[in-house]
């Protein structure tokens, strides 16, 4: 898995917990007031992801979904994954060569839609190991996406705010990627789409 997934839950979990102004593990808080943004575990957890992502190192499946699993008893846990999606698509797209990202501003309009849609594939691959469809109105994560192992699959948020950031930075997309099966509740795959329906 992509460190960038892992780094943009810890990052989202500290700008949350830490919007409340209290100081990192502060021993008068009290332990079980304590937020795990809060603790100086997280943030060595937050350089090291930034780390692995300088080096280009892979997350163990299994260490994201530790993170996933820890992450979802939150109670604003659904805010965190959606916002982790946006964070992770910005980071996504800036991990594309940056001589295409100088080429897609340069182009007209139809041809900055046509690779705008390449680079929105290239980095769901990269980052979020999602695969978009050519038309780019459905993804599927054939070998699951960490969220799996979440009962309800609460991770999915990442993914499809994600996949919809991703298509507002490269192209005139202003919509939202709806979950339709999800291998949390039992579905072959994860998938999303720009058309809501029923899930498997």
């Amino acid at each position: 898995m992509h460190p960038i997934i892992a780094l943009s839950v810890l990052e989202t979990v500290r700008a949350f917990d830490l919007a409340t102004g209290e100081a990192p593990d502060d021993p008068h808080a009290g332990q079980e007031a304590i937020k795990l943004g809060r603790t100086t575990s997280v943030a060595a957890q937050i350089e090291r992801y930034r780390s692995m992502v300088r080096r280009g190192d892979a997350l163990a499946g299994e260490e994201l979904d530790a993170l996933f699993t820890l992450v979802s008893r939150r109670p604003d846990a659904d805010w965190v994954f959606a916002e982790a999606g946006r964070r992770a698509a910005r980071l996504a797209a800036k991990e594309t060569p940056r001589f295409l990202r100088i080429l897609h501003r340069g182009l007209p309009s139809g041809m900055r839609q046509r690779l705008g849609r390449r680079l929105i594939r290239g980095a769901a691959a990269g980052v979020f190991a999602l695969d978009v469809g050519l038309d780019g109105e459905d993804a599927v994560a054939l070998d699951g996406c960490g969220a799996q192992s979440v009962p309800g699959g609460r991770p999915c948020g990442v993914y499809g705010s994600g996949l919809a950031e991703l298509c507002r930075i490269f192209t005139t997309f202003d919509g939202a990627y709806f979950r339709n099966s999800c291998r949390a509740r039992g579905a072959i795959s994860c998938r999303w789409s720009t058309t809501q329906q029923q899930e498997d």
